[in-house]
């Protein structure tokens, strides 16, 4: 965090002073990198056009331990018929909740035929709701979405910060963690093995971990510069 304090005085760069591009090319690469899973008890009926499209999707009908969901990036399930294999209360959507809290950096999906009710829509905040009605295309245009969420530089870094705040990382050490890591990226540096040297304590080694493995993969690879 050297450009900070060398310079008290200067204005900390936020997460909306990134300058690098969210996506550079949404290639058969970045396609084959985002694994998807898709939990439904019944056939996924989309599944070899997604395939063919380029998309690396696997289709289950249910998990029998939220670990058996951790190689992928996003997380599909339907709303009926799915989480019974571990009791969870309101079905897919209960599993869906587990599974945010277990990885919290992924990106989820319930679909379904029928409304979602209240007390079930609190539990799926920042989580796509499908239609269950959606026809190939809109299947592929959604698929792409969340694929280019996995690999943006912008919302891997919300959900990072979104993590410190619920472990009640002190602010300034957000803030500042925030400016490094614009910073380093506004510069062309992707190597982001050492930024957690010389930083407070206080982020847990397990959320270090777990950025330090995003950014070695996804901004690594992806992220133009």
């Amino acid at each position: 965090m050297k450009p900070i304090f060398k310079n008290p005085f200067c204005r900390l760069l936020t997460i909306n002073d990134l300058s690098v591009t969210s996506l550079l090319s949404f290639s058969k690469d970045t396609k084959s990198y985002v694994k998807i899973l898709i939990i439904d008890d019944q056939s996924f009926e989309y599944l070899d056009e997604m395939r063919n499209a380029g998309y690396s999707i696997a289709s289950i009908k249910d998990i029998e331990a939220i670990d058996m969901a951790s190689s992928y990036h996003i997380i599909i399930t339907d709303v009926r018929g799915v989480g019974k294999a571990l009791r969870y209360k309101y079905e897919g959507v209960g599993l869906t909740n587990a599974l945010r809290q277990r990885f919290p950096h992924k990106e989820y999906g319930v679909y379904t035929g029928n409304n979602v009710d209240i007390e079930m829509t609190q539990l799926l905040t920042h989580v796509e709701i499908i239609p269950k009605s959606l026809d190939k295309d809109s299947w592929d245009s959604l698929l792409d979405k969340l694929v280019k969420r996995v690999v943006d530089p912008k919302v891997i870094w919300e959900k990072m910060r979104q993590s410190m705040i619920e472990d009640n990382i002190p602010l300034l050490d957000i803030l500042l963690l925030e400016h490094k890591y614009v910073f380093m990226l506004n510069n062309g540096q992707k190597d982001f093995s050492h930024f957690f040297d010389k930083t407070p304590n206080t982020i847990t080694e397990d959320l270090k971990t777990i950025f330090l493995s995003i950014t070695a993969n996804a901004i690594t690879k992806f992220v133009g510069i």
